[in-house]
Protein backbone atom coordinates (compact mmCIF):
# COMPACT_ATOMS: atom_id res chain seq x y z
CA UNK A 1 0.00 0.00 0.00
CA UNK A 2 1.39 3.39 -0.95
CA UNK A 3 0.77 6.36 1.30
CA UNK A 4 1.15 9.80 -0.19
CA UNK A 5 2.61 12.21 2.33
CA UNK A 6 2.92 15.94 1.66
CA UNK A 7 6.28 17.58 2.26
CA UNK A 8 6.76 21.30 2.67
CA UNK A 9 10.21 21.31 1.09
CA UNK A 10 11.57 18.74 -1.38
CA UNK A 11 14.97 18.98 0.34
CA UNK A 12 13.49 17.73 3.61
CA UNK A 13 14.02 14.02 4.18
CA UNK A 14 11.04 11.71 4.02
CA UNK A 15 9.81 10.94 7.54
CA UNK A 16 10.66 7.50 8.94
CA UNK A 17 8.97 5.60 11.72
CA UNK A 18 6.26 3.21 12.76
CA UNK A 19 2.75 4.42 13.50
CA UNK A 20 0.45 1.97 15.27
CA UNK A 21 -3.19 2.36 14.28
CA UNK A 22 -6.32 1.14 16.05
CA UNK A 23 -8.72 -0.13 13.39
CA UNK A 24 -12.43 -0.85 13.86
CA UNK A 25 -13.41 -3.32 11.13
CA UNK A 26 -17.05 -4.28 10.49
CA UNK A 27 -18.48 -7.68 9.52
CA UNK A 28 -17.96 -6.90 5.81
CA UNK A 29 -14.25 -6.12 6.35
CA UNK A 30 -14.63 -2.34 5.98
CA UNK A 31 -12.52 -0.12 8.23
CA UNK A 32 -15.14 2.06 9.91
CA UNK A 33 -12.70 4.00 12.07
CA UNK A 34 -8.94 4.38 12.17
CA UNK A 35 -7.18 6.20 14.99
CA UNK A 36 -3.62 6.60 16.19
CA UNK A 37 -2.69 4.22 19.02
CA UNK A 38 1.04 5.05 19.03
CA UNK A 39 2.82 7.88 17.20
CA UNK A 40 5.69 7.41 14.79
CA UNK A 41 7.15 10.69 16.01
CA UNK A 42 6.06 12.47 12.84
CA UNK A 43 2.69 14.23 12.68
CA UNK A 44 2.82 14.08 8.86
CA UNK A 45 3.39 10.32 8.82
CA UNK A 46 0.75 9.73 11.53
CA UNK A 47 -1.89 11.74 9.67
CA UNK A 48 -1.12 10.07 6.34
CA UNK A 49 -1.34 6.61 7.93
CA UNK A 50 -4.75 7.30 9.50
CA UNK A 51 -6.04 8.82 6.25
CA UNK A 52 -4.77 5.90 4.17
CA UNK A 53 -6.47 3.23 6.27
CA UNK A 54 -9.76 5.01 6.92
CA UNK A 55 -12.18 3.30 4.56
CA UNK A 56 -9.76 0.48 3.67
CA UNK A 57 -11.16 -3.01 3.17
CA UNK A 58 -9.95 -6.34 4.53
CA UNK A 59 -11.25 -9.87 4.52
CA UNK A 60 -13.68 -10.07 7.45
CA UNK A 61 -12.57 -11.85 10.61
CA UNK A 62 -14.50 -15.10 11.02
CA UNK A 63 -15.09 -17.52 13.85
CA UNK A 64 -16.90 -20.78 13.07
CA UNK A 65 -17.76 -19.32 9.66
CA UNK A 66 -19.46 -16.24 11.10
CA UNK A 67 -18.06 -12.79 10.27
CA UNK A 68 -17.44 -10.64 13.35
CA UNK A 69 -16.71 -6.95 13.81
CA UNK A 70 -13.30 -6.47 15.43
CA UNK A 71 -10.96 -3.83 16.76
CA UNK A 72 -7.30 -4.50 16.12
CA UNK A 73 -3.91 -2.79 16.18
CA UNK A 74 -1.91 -2.47 12.98
CA UNK A 75 1.69 -1.22 12.88
CA UNK A 76 2.58 0.72 9.75
CA UNK A 77 6.32 1.09 9.13
CA UNK A 78 7.53 3.79 6.72
CA UNK A 79 11.09 4.33 5.56
CA UNK A 80 12.16 7.15 3.26
CA UNK A 81 13.80 6.31 -0.03
CA UNK A 82 16.32 8.17 -2.14
CA UNK A 83 14.14 7.23 -5.14
CA UNK A 84 11.59 9.75 -3.86
CA UNK A 85 13.75 12.69 -4.86
CA UNK A 86 12.50 12.64 -8.47
CA UNK A 87 10.16 15.03 -10.23
CA UNK A 88 7.04 13.66 -8.51
CA UNK A 89 8.06 12.88 -4.92
CA UNK A 90 4.44 12.55 -3.81
CA UNK A 91 4.11 9.52 -6.10
CA UNK A 92 6.67 7.53 -4.08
Amino acid sequence: MQIKMPRRNLNEPMPNGTAVLRLHVDTLGNVRKASLASSSGSAVLDGAAVQALTGARFFPYREAGVALAVTTLMPLNVKGSMQCRGLNPLDC
